[in-house]
């Protein structure tokens, strides 16, 4: 027999959907969990809601928590709006995230930066990070899985299938005037991000500036890209003649839109790769401690559209996890963001002249 013919509060939190959807309501326990004269409390106002609705039709309420880095917000898009468009199409879906911009274009959404205010009897939580925080990664490590599927499993428990991973991202002729106001031609330029996070993705400041100038030496257009998040998280401040420089000088619309209009990113494993991958944009991926295939954006049911990666070797390489490990993923090795002694950062990423090289064939296809 269906739990609406035995409807207790347990079931609040496991499904989502008020009691007030049940024919018979439960309400032993009340007492004890809320104190003293509860139960006649929650009898009177559940007795005036079905006053107020009679027909007796309810929508399921869910909470999504997307917070997180701005990469993992972004690649959370396809999952929400899966969530949405398919898996509850009908229901009351409130999503708390410090970046609502990413998901404006899904349609009937709650979204906001705290949490919704109102009277919920009945909540479904779905949260993009795996929890609780002493389990954090321990069952599914973020470094060997493609972010999006990281996202799906962690909220629905299921990967989606390729078509239903591609990002959508929007912008406005505001967000691009934004961009135009700093070089007014987006579309011819190459864009460069030279990232700063963990070490094992922070390449030299010497490589980059070889990059550049050599990509410039062959009359691209070059502008770099970035913004200073901590101490820890930013970009690779380099010297020398670039074209355009929108570092720490656009907002995020105004990035995505720069993202869009330009010929070609090339970028470690960071945020701007996941918004090139909402549009046509050329990517050249130069990974170190996570393989393409789980870094790079799925576009036309492929990660290798218009994509390429350039790398030596993997640090995955040098750190083959295995099921019967006693060591487990503690905060600070789960990301593979160290190197194992005696490694370092010029073992992993690709020759300078292989970069401008491909740079420019890549350019001209």
């Amino acid at each position: 027999m269906h739990f609406d013919f035995n409807r207790m509060n347990i079931l609040d939190r496991l499904t989502g959907m008020t009691r007030l959807n049940s024919y018979l309501v439960h309400y032993a326990g009340f007492d004890f969990q809320f104190g003293e004269g509860s139960v006649l409390k929650a009898l009177d106002r559940d007795i005036e809601l079905w006053k107020q609705n009679p027909e007796y039709k309810y929508k399921r309420q869910l909470f999504i928590w997307s917070f997180g880095g701005l990469g993992d917000v972004i690649c959370a898009e396809p999952v929400i709006r899966f969530i949405r468009e398919k898996a509850y199409p009908n229901e009351d879906i409130y999503v708390m995230t410090r970046n609502p911009e990413l998901y404006a274009h899904i349609p009937n959404l709650h979204i906001s930066d705290e949490y919704p205010k109102g009277d919920f009897d009945a909540i479904y939580e779905m949260n993009t990070h795996f929890v609780s925080h002493n389990q954090f990664h321990a069952l599914v490590p973020h470094s060997l899985v493609h972010p999006v599927d990281w996202i799906s499993m962690a909220t629905m428990g299921r990967q989606l299938t390729d078509p239903e991973k591609e990002i959508h991202l929007q912008y406005t002729d505001e967000d691009l005037e934004e961009v135009k106001k700093i070089y007014p031609q987006p579309e011819e330029l190459v864009l460069i991000h030279p990232g700063r996070g963990w070490p094992t993705k922070t390449f030299p400041k010497e490589w980059w500036e070889q990059v550049i100038t050599g990509i410039r030496s062959a009359g691209c257009k070059v502008a770099l890209i970035g913004k200073e998040i901590n101490s820890e998280h930013g970009y690779v401040k380099t010297d020398g003649e670039i074209d355009a420089d929108f570092r720490d000088k656009i907002s995020i619309k105004g990035l995505i839109a720069l993202i869009a209009k330009a010929q070609l990113l090339i970028t470690n494993d960071s945020v701007p790769i996941h918004i090139a991958g909402a549009f046509d944009t050329k990517i050249i991926l130069i990974p170190s401690c996570k393989h393409p295939d789980r870094i790079l954006p799925y576009r036309k049911g492929t990660k290798y559209h218009r994509s390429k990666a350039l790398y030596k070797k993997i640090v995955d390489d040098d750190h083959v996890t295995t099921p019967t490990s006693t060591i487990g993923w503690k905060m600070g090795d789960w990301q593979i963001g160290h190197f194992k002694p005696g490694h370092k950062i010029e073992e992993y990423i690709p020759e300078v002249d292989e970069v401008i090289n491909e740079t420019i064939n890549f350019l001209c296809e």
